[in-house]
């Protein structure tokens, strides 16, 4: 029986393909995070409340929730309470919010070097001030825990920008 060598150039070669490879990706993880458009679509958390108006009036009754949770005035600014997205995404790099109907468009805030993913401040500072009673007892208990899951994010994300440096450095070997 013949035993099958793979020669160590070829070795190298596969290495160095997927090493390139991973560059690429990586590359095209932070494009996409720090660009508003060009791979909006990707990010680490999706938070979809287009549901919330709906089961607040089941709990709360129909006449305690308006047509004000929501704010569906395009390009207006994030964290001023003034109302809802429907779907908030949170990247490497900030945190966007959407309106998805009766058209889909967002608005991002502050751009920043490892953003932390603090989820409950960011929906906070977005609730107009008579829902946010309300608005409290239907966040999950786990996205309230904001300064764990910040540190968590911030340790995400430096080893994300620690790996795409190596694999800078190791290329060219």
């Amino acid at each position: 029986m013949r035993e099958r060598v793979i020669r160590g150039s070829h070795c190298l070669a596969i290495g160095a393909f997927f090493s390139v490879l991973s560059l690429v990706l990586q590359i095209a993880i932070h494009v996409s995070q720090a660009s508003t458009t060009a791979g909006s679509s990707l990010s680490m958390v999706n938070i979809n409340l287009q549901a919330l108006e709906s089961s607040m009036q089941a709990v709360f009754g129909n006449s305690s929730v308006k047509d004000d949770l929501y704010n569906t005035t395009q390009g207006a600014p994030l964290g001023q309470s003034l109302g809802l997205r429907h779907e908030y995404r949170w990247g490497l790099y900030s945190h966007c919010a959407y309106i998805l109907s009766p058209a889909v468009y967002g608005v991002c805030g502050n751009v920043t070097f490892a953003a932390s993913w603090t989820p409950f401040e960011t929906l906070r500072e977005d609730v107009p001030p008579i829902y946010f009673v309300q608005v409290n007892e239907f966040i999950i208990d786990s996205l309230r825990d904001s300064p764990y899951l910040g540190t968590l994010s911030h340790v995400a994300f430096y080893l994300i920008f620690m790996a795409t440096i190596a694999t800078i450095l190791v290329i060219p070997l």
